[in-house]
Order: C-alpha cells, then sequence, then structure tokens
C-alpha cells in the first residue's frame, strides 16, 4: 500500500536537540502508522542575510544524522501575507508534481500551519493540522517585556498581536488542533471558537531509551564527576528569563542552609550565563556545569537524585509541557516544580513524584519544605515506578494510538497492511 504522503512544515530554524526530539523523531515514529514526511523550514530573508550559513549547517547535521532531506525556504516577512503565500506556492509546486489524492499538510505553530492552509487552497486537496506547541502570541508579549527599550518593545508587541491573529485563524482554518497541554486546548477553542473536541492534546514526548540507566551507570557516572555521597539536584536546559535561574540559585542556596551537602549539576549549553547566575554556589563547591549535547543529557541525569523546573507564573508557562519535565521522570527523577505550568504541577500533585513549591511563601519557608520532603522520602526506591510512568504519559509510543484517530478523524486514509484504516 502506497504510504499516506505528508509535509511537516514549520517556520522557524531548528533549535538544537528540540527539532531532534518533538519533530524528526516524532515523524519517524509515525512512518509506523505509514506516513511518510517531507520537511519543510521555513525563514526570513532577514535570516538568511545575518545567519543563513549558520541555518543550512545545522540543517546540513540533521540530514546527516536522521537520513532525510530538508528543504529551506528563505520568504520575505514570513509572517506577512506575501510571505506566508511565497511559501505556500513553493510547497504547492512540489506537492502538485507528486500527484496524490491525499496529503498530510502538518504546520508547527501558526504562521507555518497558514503556509499548510495556503497549499491546501492551491491544491484543492489536503488535510491541515495545526502543530500548536504553545501561545506564541503570549511569548511575544513575555519578550517585549523584557526589552529594554520602547522601539524593541513596541516591535514584538506588534508581533504578538500578529500572531495573535494568525493563531485565531489557523485554529478556525485547520481541520484538527494538536495542542500540548489541556489548559492550551481550552485557549485555541475559545479564542479560535472551534469546538474542543477539534483539539487534541499530545503533550511533549520523549524517547525514554535515551534515558534508561542501570545502577552500574548511575555509580560510574556520580563517581566520575565526584558526587558520590552528595544529594544531587539538577538543572538542565537553557536559562532563558522566565525559567528563572536567580530564583533556582536561591532556592538552592536556602536548601544548604538545612541540608549543607546538597548539590547542583547544572547541565546546559549557555554556559556563560551559568557561571554568572550561579557563580557563588560554584565557588562554595555546591554546584558544576556541564555542557552536554543532546544525546548525552540522559547519562548526566542519571547522575542525579532530583530535577528542577521553576518557572514564572505567566500565560505562556500555563499553557506549556516542558521538555525537560518528561525528560526528568524518564529517568525516574521526582522534580520541583511551581504551580500553574501547563498539566505538569497538576500531574506532580496528584501522582506525588515531586513537590510543588509555593513562590508567594517565603524562600525560608519553601526552602524547608523542600529539605524536610528529602530528609523523609526514599526517593531513590521509587525511580523505577516514577519511569515506568513516564513511559506511559510522555513516551512517544503511547500516544501512536492517538494520532492514528486524529488522522482519521481528518478523513485520512492510512495503509495498514492490506486494508485501508479510515475507509
Amino acid at each position: 500500500m502506497t504510504p499516506l504522503p505528508a509535509y511537516f512544515i514549520s517556520s522557524s530554524k531548528p533549535d538544537p536537540g528540540v527539532f531532534e526530539s518533538q519533530v524528526l523523531e516524532t515523524c519517524l515514529l509515525l512512518g509506523e502508522l505509514g506516513v511518510e514526511f517531507r520537511y519543510i523550514i521555513t525563514e526570513g530573508l532577514k535570516t538568511w542575510l545575518t545567519g543563513g550559513r549558520a541555518v543550512m549547517a545545522r540543517i546540513g547535521e540533521l540530514q546527516r544524522d536522521f537520513g532525510i532531506p530538508i528543504r529551506v525556504l528563505f520568504v520575505p516577512s514570513p509572517t506577512s501575507r506575501l510571505g506566508i503565500r511565497t511559501a505556500g506556492r513553493i510547497v504547492a509546486h512540489s506537492a502538485a508534481a507528486e500527484s496524490h489524492d491525499q496529503i498530510l499538510l502538518k504546520g508547527r505553530g501558526a504562521i507555518a500551519t497558514h503556509v499548510a492552509l495556503d497549499v491546501k487552497r492551491r491544491l484543492g486537496v489536503g488535510a491541515v493540522l495545526f502543530d500548536c506547541r504553545g501561545d506564541e502570541a503570549a511569548e511575544c508579549r513575555m519578550a517585549a517585556r523584557s526589552m529594554g527599550n520602547s522601539r524593541a518593545r513596541r516591535h514584538w508587541n506588534s508581533r504578538g498581536d500578529r500572531l495573535e491573529q494568525l493563531q485565531q485563524m489557523a485554529g478556525r482554518g485547520a481541520d484538527h488542533v494538536l495542542v500540548v497541554s489541556t489548559s492550551l486546548g481550552l485557549r485555541i477553542s475559545q479564542a479560535s471558537r472551534i469546538p474542543v473536541e477539534r483539539t487534541t492534546c499530545v503533550p511533549c514526548c520523549v524517547d525514554p531509551n535515551r534515558f534508561d540507566r542501570s545502577p552500574t551507570a548511575r555509580s560510574a557516572i556520580r563517581k566520575e564527576l565526584g558526587l558520590e555521597d552528595r544529594v544531587v539536584m539538577v538543572y538542565s536546559g537553557s536559562l532563558v528569563r522566565y525559567q528563572v535561574p536567580d530564583f533556582v540559585a536561591d532556592l538552592l542556596s536556602a536548601i544548604r542552609l538545612h541540608l549543607p551537602g546538597i548539590f547542583l549539576l547544572i547541565v546546559t549549553q549557555d554556559v556563560v550565563r551559568a557561571e554568572g547566575v550561579f557563580a557563588e554556589l560554584i565557588a562554595d563547591g555546591a554546584a558544576r556545569i556541564v555542557s552536554a549535547d543532546y544525546g548525552d543529557v540522559g547519562r548526566y541525569l542519571a547522575a542525579a537524585d532530583m530535577g528542577i523546573l521553576l518557572r514564572e507564573d505567566d500565560p505562556v508557562n500555563r499553557v506549556a509541557s516542558p521538555v525537560k519535565f518528561g525528560e526528568y521522570q524518564a529517568a525516574g527523577l521526582p522534580v520541583i516544580v511551581t504551580p500553574n505550568i501547563g498539566d505538569t504541577s497538576s500531574y506532580v500533585e496528584s501522582t506525588g513524584f515531586g513537590i510543588v513549591v509555593d513562590p508567594s511563601a517565603a524562600l525560608s519557608e519553601q526552602a524547608s519544605r523542600v529539605a524536610d520532603q528529602i530528609r523523609e522520602k526514599d526517593w531513590l526506591s521509587q525511580r523505577q515506578v516514577i519511569r515506568q510512568a513516564a513511559i506511559r504519559h510522555f513516551s512517544r509510543r503511547a500516544y501512536l494510538e492517538v494520532y492514528r484517530s486524529v488522522f482519521v478523524k481528518m478523513g485520512l486514509r492510512l495503509p495498514e497492511g492490506d486494508r485501508l484504516v479510515g475507509d
């Protein structure tokens, strides 16, 4: 049976680690349903002028590592009607050459979904899936608040207004919407005025095999880092403002007053920023920075006893599904989280696989509570329980049948052996 042809369209350059785990690995898994993706990335001409060589080098690495072709389209003003139609015309021309009677057009984000909708309009065929990873308008407004001058703030607020409009239209125009949290599904359905049934929640998932480490491997990495006798917390990822790295440092310093031997392992490629934020802890021998590539993160998580994931209470984070949470849990780690992070905080509360700290409480009170939880609970004995639950909730493969049902709802025929699913 001929595979279902599909176009994955993204409107931003591939972020290290995220594009591999949240795009390529997911699309390749969907090949088991008979879906065969072509990959299109659209970027602005400004990116081509200022960083086109770096983007193409990154694409070359991904093509080599995954053995797939990825096409990059540099278009004028990607959020404008001209930019969207330019990209749509090119993709439609490519798709038309293959003469298929059905095509899945998956747009990652609002801009890419509008490109997909334009392709569908030109071809007269295609089912559009809006892959909504977050509230892009809220992300722009968050960026605006962090800008140091009024011109930059106006730029980001204006972009936020445009993306608000594009999100609403993408939700209305798409045949179905994938969201990463139930709160994001509600936000999109209300803003786009569509039934919530036209949205399906699939959280940011991981490959649990990347985080499967034996006790022997755990002992080896702890010995290598000189942490055999320490209680180790791990902070993994970037250090952007909404991840409140300063609060992480303050909380760890306060916890040390109760547990002097506690240690913070910082796994990040943002080494310079980390050196500034965690300077005091590093100087006291209570923290260490390691720069890890995508494939090495699981090795360092194995050394830890607990993950830390703190966020601002902001519209962006209220609908988020942090990849790092799934990675921590797949490694068997309980996680310290703040409230109102998409479905993450409620998951911790319902399972008990971590600690929800109250940012409105005094820092000393929060630190005392965390220290008590660390002393009183045998977290090490729960590692396999936490990991097995993560395989059920945050493994890509766990959602394969969910994807199948979404495609069937969209009217797509999936090859399965000698019959067509959806007929």
